[in-house]
């Protein structure tokens, strides 16, 4: 069964960036420092917006005045979900929120210190992604830019990169670690225009340094 949709603004000029990723509500939570297993601390701010970084990016943009839209995943036909799609259209991104039935909206939470170290729990399952796989790619076609995550997996991402180089829409691509996989790094070299990599050892994973960096 295809999702419903909500169209989130009235047809504009082509967005200038359109992101193609995971759509799902973040809570952020500021507090002095993350507590010990078992235990709890106290927070001092709460925050909620649009994650992930495709999204994150267009949201961002809007409120510099940047035409920006953006591709995601169905969210569940559910508050949650709904509140995503009101969010994103007060911000006036442009594109489509399809809405399914069949699993609840994701919820992302981040709790950050202040040293700027993030922690963060998200869902992120295959059913989910896979909705990707069926989402109208047009949006593209005249924009200027088209932003995609490596973690949202190549067999996600690949169809709207190759989208984008069919109608000559540069790629910008959040390589982050992913550079380390030969086989990726030649999938993609054809695809990409940008390429964001990461080399901290703090991002790539090194356990000690990780404690007190924060992974983005």
């Amino acid at each position: 069964m295809t999702p419903k949709a909500r169209r989130l603004v009235p047809n504009q000029k082509p967005p200038a960036y359109v992101g193609f990723g995971m759509l799902t509500p973040v809570y952020i939570m500021a507090l002095d420092k993350l507590p010990k297993h078992n235990t709890g601390a106290i927070v001092h701010e709460v925050s909620d917006y649009v994650y992930d970084d495709a999204a994150i990016i267009a949201c961002n943009l809007r409120q510099w005045n940047v035409s920006a839209g953006m591709i995601g995943t169905a969210v569940g036909d559910d508050l949650l979900g709904h509140d995503v799609a009101d969010k994103l259209k007060k911000w006036g991104v442009q594109g489509k929120v399809r809405f399914t039935k069949k699993y609840k909206t994701p919820l992302e939470v981040n709790v950050s210190d202040k040293k700027g170290a993030r922690t963060y729990f998200w869902q992120r399952s295959e059913e989910i992604l896979s909705t990707l796989d069926t989402a109208d790619l047009s949006l593209i076609k005249k924009s200027k830019l088209l932003y995609v995550d490596w973690y949202d997996g190549d067999t996600h991402i690949l169809r709207a990169m190759e989208y984008a180089k069919k109608h000559n829409v540069p790629v910008f691509l959040n390589f982050e670690h992913g550079h380390q996989n030969k086989d990726l790094l030649k999938k993609y070299s054809g695809l990409v225009t940008i390429c964001q990599a990461v080399t901290d050892a703090a991002q790539i994973g090194k356990k000690q340094l990780m404690l007190s960096v924060a992974r983005k």
